[in-house]
């Protein structure tokens, strides 16, 4: 009997081997193999590994493939990659390209221990130590036109303990430009695709310092809930990626596309919107919180946000303390004499980073002196505290209203009735609900509203560019404040004849004012530079300006304005008030009264956002 199972155990032993060595000769065989690559050559992650689109590599720098066809021929590219990784076993190649040796060795079954032979990746992961990876997005920059729609970064994560990370590796894509590129030139070549970006790496501490500090811009982090696998193969990839060249356009082929692209390499859905001319982050943001990827989202303040959270959380008691030590320093002894530690704290915890957000925006040898002096007195109280008040951070911005929108309604102008349509490529307006862009300022690119009056088509509006940067101060001190300033480019159908098409500049400057509430108030001198034939020429007056919260549902706008044609004399009043029903996130509603020259023009529409 048990000479028996000695036997049957030999025979599936035997039986065993035998299927492993066919299967392996199945492997090995050159028909199998070509057919095999063919097949994953037309994978969705292979594509994405060689960032494909309309049947070429976006790439732009040769080195990147292996074959001379690579950046046209995915089958190409595959077979040469499989030559050099698994018959060469080229050990510089697979190091280089760690994330396409990883794929393939999965897929075709291979064992990946060459890879312990890269060094240089082991130092950079320090020996794959890298515990998460983070998406961060810093908010929009309206004084810098790539920033407009704020920036997205990823972040590696060493530890998980420390939120703000300032030693974990920051990956950055940016356009690869002069030190100090001319304003004009940069804006034009940025446009029209002059320059080349890449990846880059830094310490996390340098983006901050950059965007939080520097530029005084919010980020947000949004933590990914990534597999082992998926993790491995998307730092794999972003190393293969680091100083490879892409074309770069302001608006369409950003950092906003470019990290899409990467993170669809691990997400198996579209990030980004096919429909708008623009490549927003909001999409990505939006699109990423839907695909469950993201396990948290923590907030860090710009220097400025900071210190307003902090002078905010004062009493009007230490508010008043607050405002005679800063303007006069040498007495803030004196004032602080008779307040109990825990008001000292308060104050001198908020001079502290009143006068950090000082030497960031107007650096100053007295401005530093004072910080020093007040860090001196801080340290002389026994209480140890990092904050007096807890703050509640905003809501993700995922959750803003969407920046591509269709509008549909319904008008009259004078005893006419007409129907109101239009588009908007990106991306906010001043009645806009607050989540999700730039508080206190507007951004439309690409807008078209048209109507049918009289039963001809008008050209109401389109919008190349509208921006208004209010800058309005969130506390009243000295320097938490800028100048205010819009500028618009559109065209318009002339009123009375619909095929000529008129052109309309608006430059302006001026100032603004929060309320309590959150409303605004603001004052432009402004400009209009149009070739109507009534008033053509330049067009100069006063405009004021109302945006209105009467709750987190509705938003007003009144905007008043007096134009003098400085050629002809003549005078020009305009009145528009905008109503916004925000009803949902991707539906609103909106109420226009518009009054210029002698013609007014009322109009209700219905709002979709994608």
């Amino acid at each position: 009997m048990s000479n028996s199972l000695n036997y049957k155990t030999q025979y599936y032993f035997i039986l065993v081997i035998l299927c492993l060595l066919l299967s392996n000769l199945a492997i090995a065989n050159p028909l199998h193999i070509k057919q095999k690559l063919k097949v994953l050559s037309q994978k969705k992650t292979w594509s994405n590994l060689l960032h494909y689109s309309n049947h070429k590599s976006d790439i732009k720098s040769k080195s990147f493939f292996l074959s001379k066809e690579g950046m046209f021929n995915l089958e190409s590219e595959i077979v040469s990659n499989y030559h050099s990784f698994f018959i060469k076993k080229n050990i510089k190649k697979i190091c280089r390209f760690r994330a396409r040796y990883l794929w393939l060795s999965k897929q075709l079954k291979y064992t990946t221990t060459l890879l312990s032979k890269c060094k240089h990746y082991k130092n950079w992961t320090k020996n794959k130590s890298i515990k998460s990876v983070s998406l961060i997005f810093a908010s929009g920059y309206l004084d810098n036109p790539a920033s407009f729609f704020g920036h997205p970064m990823l972040r590696f994560n060493f530890t998980n303990k420390d939120a703000l990370g300032l030693l974990n590796i920051g990956i950055n894509y940016g356009a690869l430009t002069p030190a100090s590129p001319h304003p004009i030139k940069y804006v034009i070549k940025g446009l029209l695709g002059g320059y080349s970006a890449s990846f880059s790496e830094a310490k996390f501490f340098h983006t901050v310092a950059t965007y939080a500090d520097n530029e005084l811009r919010d980020l947000w982090e949004y933590k990914l809930r990534l597999t082992p696998w998926e993790k491995e193969l998307l730092i794999s990839h972003v190393w293969e990626l680091l100083g490879v060249k892409f074309p770069y356009y302001f608006i369409s082929d950003n950092c906003a596309l470019r990290m899409a692209k990467v993170l669809e390499l691990i997400i198996n859905k579209k990030l980004m919107n096919s429909f708008s001319p623009a490549a927003v982050p909001h999409d990505l943001l939006n699109r990423l919180y839907k695909t469950g990827k993201v396990s948290q989202i923590n907030y860090i303040p710009s220097t400025q946000s900071e210190m307003s959270n902090y002078y905010n959380h004062l009493t009007e008691y230490e508010k008043n303390i607050f405002k005679r030590s800063i303007s006069t320093p040498k007495k803030i002894k004196a004032l602080l004499k008779n307040l109990n530690n825990k008001q000292k704290i308060h104050i001198l915890d908020s001079l502290i980073k009143y006068y950090t957000f000082v030497n960031t925006k107007s650096p100053s040898s007295k401005s530093k002196k004072n910080r020093r002096n007040i860090l001196l007195l801080r340290s002389q109280i026994e209480i140890k505290s990092h904050s007096f008040f807890t703050a509640t951070p905003p809501k993700g911005l995922h959750q803003g209203q969407p920046p591509a929108a269709l509008k549909i309604g319904l008008g009259k102008l004078q005893q006419n009735s007409f129907m109101f349509f239009g588009v908007r490529g990106a991306y906010y307006d001043l009645v806009s609900p607050v989540l999700g862009h730039n508080l206190n300022s507007e951004l439309i690119m690409g807008q078209v509203y048209a109507n049918i009056y009289a039963n001809k088509l008008h050209l109401e509006d389109l919008t190349l560019l509208s921006i208004k940067s209010l800058n309005p101060s969130n506390t009243g001190l000295p320097l938490d404040d800028a100048l205010a300033w819009n500028i618009k480019a559109s065209f318009r159908s002339a009123f009375n004849n619909s095929k000529k098409i008129l052109l309309d500049l608006a430059p302006g400057i001026g100032k603004s004012y929060k309320s309590k509430d959150h409303s605004l108030f603001y004052i432009f001198i402004d400009s209009l530079i149009t070739s109507e034939k009534r008033i053509r020429g330049i067009n100069l007056g006063p405009k004021a300006g109302f945006v209105i919260n009467s709750s987190k549902l509705l938003r007003s706008k009144l905007e008043l304005a007096q134009y003098h044609n400085i050629h002809k004399q003549r005078k020009t009043n305009t009145v528009s008030l905008e109503t916004r029903i925000i009803n949902k996130k991707y539906h609103d509603y909106q109420i226009n009264i518009k009054s210029w020259q002698e013609y007014t023009q009322y109009s209700i529409m219905s709002n979709f956002y994608f």
